[in-house]
């Protein structure tokens, strides 16, 4: 129908009907954007004791693209679901897909760019508003007491090149992860379902965009190469004067109108942005990785399925976006602080390694056995899957752990 009167707006009142229908939904979407988003803040800013995503009220939601998003929300959350990476979707515990590529292409043909783009910026204020609250509340949770205690253990985990000398005993002071930590772990959930949504939208806008206008695609992957390399070269040339702040502004106001092009053709990555600034609380990295080993436990590896699940039948935060929102939350801070949690998860892996009875075969781990082994499969799983996708260097990681172990992660 929408083509019909297209084809006779064109033909009789030389009127480019589409363009005028692509125009005004696009008005539509961001208006209804900026509407959830201003409503979002403003719930956040008269009470800031509410949970970290309340954006998934259905009861709160002001426009349709609000609703749209927490129905997704709803349909994708770590405690009722699963994601697999494989086949990238979540499902859940019959193994029915619940979200996946197919709603995600069914989302571009029914609101097109603008209205992907709509939902990825608001998935983008939810992620800084909820990080910027699980920073406050991490400050909160880390009293005097706790950092104490911290210090204490660092220094016994020191030098992290090598085994502690206490061995596996001196990760025992785990015990002072507790219950009470549980509502920020499960916020760190939260924060890696929204980037996990945010990947799988990026990539469904960039497949589109390539596959309906090649050449435009190719050109702003182009132009905003170029950019960033000219980028980096005018920041070393040093000029100064008035003509460094017309030039300055120009090339602002240019990469405002380019950053438009790159996010509607989908060439960004969310895992790599940075949301917030502000400085770490103290023993951040070691904080994030003894939260790591008390949520070991409650998974179990399972090698058909490729991921961490279960180990009961009681209902526990899906693992993959728990590892994102870890690696997310760390990645907001100095590069040297997931440095420094995967050279912790590397010294707990070896530490465990060192407790294994001793395999006939020893380029590998024992196959079957001890409690010790699977918790180094886990461990060893864990931080491939962190590392993979908070882009850390294969040679740092060889320089931490030896490259065996990544031979035989399942044990």
């Amino acid at each position: 129908m929408v083509q019909v009167m297209n084809g006779l707006l064109k033909d009789y009142g030389h009127v480019h009907g589409h363009q005028i229908w692509q125009e005004e939904s696009i008005q539509v979407i961001s208006h209804n954007t900026e509407l959830e988003c201003s409503a979002y803040l403003k719930r956040r800013i008269q009470d800031l004791r509410s949970t970290f995503l309340d954006i998934k009220d259905l009861s709160s939601a002001t426009t349709f693209i609000g609703r749209l998003l927490q129905q997704i929300l709803r349909l994708t959350d770590p405690s009722q679901s699963m994601y697999l990476a494989p086949m990238s979707g979540w499902f859940d515990a019959g193994g029915k897909e619940l979200f996946g590529l197919r709603s995600f292409r069914l989302l571009e043909s029914c609101l097109g760019p603008a209205g992907m783009t709509g939902i990825d910026r608001l998935l983008s204020f939810v992620i800084t508003r909820s990080l910027q609250r699980a920073l406050i509340d991490l400050h909160n949770q880390l009293g005097k007491s706790y950092l104490e205690q911290l210090g204490s253990m660092d220094a016994a985990l020191a030098p992290r090149a090598s085994i502690p000398y206490l061995g596996v005993s001196a990760y025992k002071k785990v015990e002072i992860i507790n219950s009470t930590w549980e509502p920020w772990v499960e916020c760190l959930a939260h924060i890696g379902q929204l980037q996990l949504l945010r990947c799988l939208l990026v990539s469904q806008l960039r497949s589109a965009s390539k596959a309906e206008a090649s050449t435009i695609s190719f050109s702003v992957e182009g132009i905003n190469i170029a950019a960033v390399r000219e980028i980096k070269g005018f920041s070393q040339k040093g000029s100064s004067g008035v003509a460094l702040e017309e030039k300055q502004e120009e090339l602002r106001r240019f990469l405002r109108e380019l950053n438009k092009q790159v996010q509607l053709c989908g060439f960004y990555s969310p895992l790599q942005a940075i949301y917030i600034t502000a400085e770490p609380p103290d023993y951040i990295a070691l904080c994030l990785f003894l939260v790591t080993i008390s949520q070991l436990s409650r998974y179990v590896l399972d090698t058909h399925l490729g991921t961490l699940t279960s180990r009961t039948k009681k209902a526990v935060l899906d693992f993959s976006p728990l590892v994102i929102g870890f690696g997310t939350f760390l990645r907001q801070f100095h590069p040297s602080q997931s440095a420094l949690y995967v050279e912790y998860m590397s010294q707990y892996v070896r530490t465990q390694i060192v407790s294994l009875p001793i395999s006939p075969n020893f380029n590998e781990l024992p196959k079957r056995g001890t409690d010790a082994t699977s918790e180094v499969s886990k461990a060893v799983f864990w931080l491939l899957y962190f590392c993979k996708y908070m882009k850390i260097s294969h040679d740092f990681l060889d320089s931490c752990l030896p490259p065996l172990m990544f031979n035989n992660p399942t044990g």
